[in-house]
């Protein structure tokens, strides 16, 4: 009779701050950079109310992802299907709304499923919403939110809409059409908008304040008057008081209708307080939640689009790069850049995770997975489809396979993927890494069928990959490594230390670390031996694994 034992190792990231891509220091040294939390946070929306739409900041990571953050930390306390992510055009203009008619949003972290039904809906809901595919392909404005929505929403499929008012009655006829498509719906809304442009610094901040306050009267023209009013103001170098107005103004009338009936500032700041921002000449940055009260909602069922839209147009990622990390050591960063801001603000407004756990009866489900899974597919049958019983099983994260022989404990097989690299549900990378052990190392021959039932299945869940700034502060046994520069990329499991104490009895802790580090960087990556400490181009991550095997 086949048991499982589970043996826990818990991560402590001990590299806090190190996420943030926009600057440099401990974290009051950040804190002090951005406008001051208590004046502009007013903290975790309470349980008696139901989000119904956020508005949050579009500019380049460096600038506003840190304020984007607060928005996304409240939309991942959420179970949302779909969002509905608006903006204005800033490159190519449209007439009236183009909702975009394709299968996906391309980012570096995969692609952004469309919800095509709910977006077809809302194209046949009026004569004033089209689509323009010239207007989507060059806009950032939408593009920037999508990463934050990939890891804030992972199960979420998306509607991008671009909005410019250019005939009288378009608010409304916009909203009116959001409002009878996200009915029925476990949806919300996602407003792409910065603030005041190109004031000075101070003029930005009263600017901005009063902004925040015609916001919060929940009044949409009231935010087209305050345009014109601070535009005529005199304001030195100000260029506009919202860039996304259009779309305020539409998500604003929208969410009024669907029962939003209070305004919950979460964060603003300036780009004057960011590390590469320029006090003479500003933009500015807030999120915010719209709310209704629990149940407050329009009722019916979700509207069905008369027709169904075929289109596989996949909209490419334009922006990586420039805009936010999208190339080189960046690429690998950006799930970290984007969850680090995600996960500050959340701990800020006062929300804690809920962490997944793995429990007896969730190790026994992802063991028992992975051998039903090789027992098929080594049998020439396709791999079995399987409905996740527990939570960490849905959680998107990455995993290690390790296949040995029972009698002797050698090696037979062992692949996996990163949890930063993960983009489906555990249950699915498990049963996909456990083929990949047993069919695509190449260190060994494929296993067969018959061989299987000598084997003993481990599987190591991953955490998040971290950046370590002092390799040698690793804690033993706790922390796997990842060595990394440019392609070339080496990996040990926590549990590989283990055998160097075996093998080298003598040595002391901190000569096993350096024969750990030396041996990750020249025999798993392919460097010099001394790279992971003298290489200025070699990033060192540490990461944690819970770990869970079959015994006998």
């Amino acid at each position: 009779m086949r048991t499982f034992g589970i043996i826990l190792i818990i991560l402590a990231v001990a590299a806090a701050g190190t996420y943030f891509a926009f600057t440099s220091g401990d974290e009051s040294d950040k804190e002090k950079k951005l406008s001051p939390r208590k004046k502009w946070t007013d903290g975790p929306i309470p349980e008696d109310r139901e989000v119904v739409a956020i508005v949050v900041p579009h500019a380049g990571y460096d600038f506003s992802a840190p304020v984007a953050g607060y928005g996304y930390a409240v939309l991942s306390q959420l179970d949302v299907d779909t969002v509905f992510l608006i903006g204005s055009p800033h490159r190519v203009s449209v007439s009236g709304a183009s909702v975009y008619d394709g299968a996906a949003y391309e980012t570096p972290l995969g692609k952004a499923e469309i919800d095509q039904t709910a977006g077809t809906a809302l194209r046949e809901a009026s004569d004033r919403i089209g689509f323009s595919e010239a207007a989507h392909k060059m806009e950032h404005s939408l593009e920037i939110q999508v990463p934050f929505i990939q890891r804030a929403l992972p199960d979420a499929k998306i509607v991008p809409i671009l909005y410019r008012q250019t005939a009288e009655g378009d608010d409304s006829k916009v909203a009116d059409a959001l409002v009878k498509v996200m009915t029925g719906r476990k949806a919300l809304i996602v407003i792409s908008t910065d603030m005041s442009h190109f004031p000075g610094y101070e003029d930005a901040k009263k600017a901005d304040a009063a902004t925040i306050e015609v916001m919060k009267k929940l009044d949409p023209q009231a935010l087209r008057k305050n345009e014109k009013t601070q535009r005529g103001a005199g304001i030195k170098g100000l260029d506009c008081a919202l860039c996304g107005l259009d779309a305020a103004v539409a998500g604003f009338a929208a969410a009024k209708k669907l029962g939003a009936d209070k305004v919950h500032v979460l964060k603003y700041a300036n780009s004057g307080g960011t590390a590469k921002g320029d006090k003479s000449r500003v933009v500015g940055y807030c999120a915010v939640a719209l709310t209704r009260r629990k149940g407050a909602g329009p009722s019916g069922k979700a509207v069905k689009p008369k027709s169904a839209s075929a289109s596989k147009l996949v909209r490419k990622a334009m922006y990586a790069g420039s805009w936010y990390p999208g190339s080189g050591k960046e690429l690998k960063d950006l799930a970290a850049v984007v969850d680090g801001h995600i996960t500050t603000a959340a701990k800020e407004l006062g929300y804690r995770k809920k962490e997944a756990v793995m429990d007896e009866a969730a190790a026994k489900e992802l063991l028992t997975l992975a051998r039903k899974t090789l027992e098929q597919v080594l049998g020439g049958k396709p791999v079995p489809s399987h409905e996740p019983k527990s939570d960490i099983a849905k959680e998107k994260l990455g995993c290690f396979v390790t296949l040995t022989v029972k009698k002797t404990h050698a090696l037979r097989g062992c692949i996996g993927r990163f949890t930063d690299n993960a983009t489906e549900p555990l249950y699915k990378i498990v049963q996909k890494m456990a083929v990949s052990a047993a069919t695509e190392d190449s260190r060994f021959p494929t296993v067969t069928r018959k061989e299987l039932d000598s084997l003993h299945i481990e599987i190591s869940v991953l955490s998040k990959n971290v950046p370590i700034e002092k390799p040698l502060d690793l804690i033993p046994g706790k922390h796997g490594i990842v060595i990394s520069k440019g392609w070339r990329r080496g990996v040990y499991l926590p549990q590989v230390f283990d055998h160097f104490r075996k093998h080298y009895p003598d040595k002391s802790e901190d000569e096993l670390k350096r024969l750990f580090l030396s041996s990750c960087a020249s025999e798993k990556a392919g460097l010099a031996r001394d790279a992971w400490e003298k290489d200025p181009e070699v990033t060192v991550y540490v990461f944690t694994a819970t770990i869970i095997e079959e015994k006998e």
